[in-house]
């Protein structure tokens, strides 16, 4: 699972050093087919948050005492000012993710979360699946803003660094 998320880190990293500091504010907001690269990095940013915030009905982690859990977001809310303050941010919660990953252990992953979903019904989930989810929800939405960048005429090939 760590591997999993070693590449997730390293393939962020590329996105966000590489190729998306280098977007100028138009293409960062320019609508392909129903959505914007602004507005996919914004719903990857939501959905990582609320994925971690759902970990803590497992049990108390060290990092959910951090500030950003104080806040609340909604998965519709397209937010950053612009690409440099969603690095930061990305950034930031990209070092919680691992701090999160590495607080986890072997019993954790054969627990359950229960945890209030996005349309307001009561949930459960395996933690093993959730983490899953977590990977490939981001792994899916990156793979768009590849196609985007593609059509933008944008270098951005995260497998051949590995």
């Amino acid at each position: 699972m760590y591997k999993m998320f070693g590449y997730w880190n390293m393939a962020n990293n590329r996105i966000l050093n590489y190729t998306l500091e280098e977007l100028s504010d138009d293409e960062w907001n320019k609508k392909f087919s129903n959505n914007s690269i602004h507005e996919l990095c914004s719903h990857i940013y939501v959905s990582d948050f609320c994925f971690l915030k759902h970990f803590k009905s497992l049990r108390k982690f060290k990092v959910h005492n951090k500030e950003i859990f104080g806040r609340n977001y909604n998965y519709n809310e397209t937010f950053f000012k612009d690409i440099k303050e969603y690095i930061s941010m990305r950034e930031e919660l990209d070092k919680i993710i691992v701090e999160f990953l590495n607080e986890l252990n072997k019993e954790d992953l054969s627990g359950r979360l229960e945890f209030t979903n996005s349309r307001g019904e009561n949930a459960s989930i395996c933690v093993d699946i959730r983490l899953i989810e977590l990977y490939s929800n981001q792994m899916h939405h990156r793979g768009m803003i590849s196609s985007y960048l593609d059509m933008l005429g944008k270098e951005n090939d995260f497998v051949a660094y590995i």
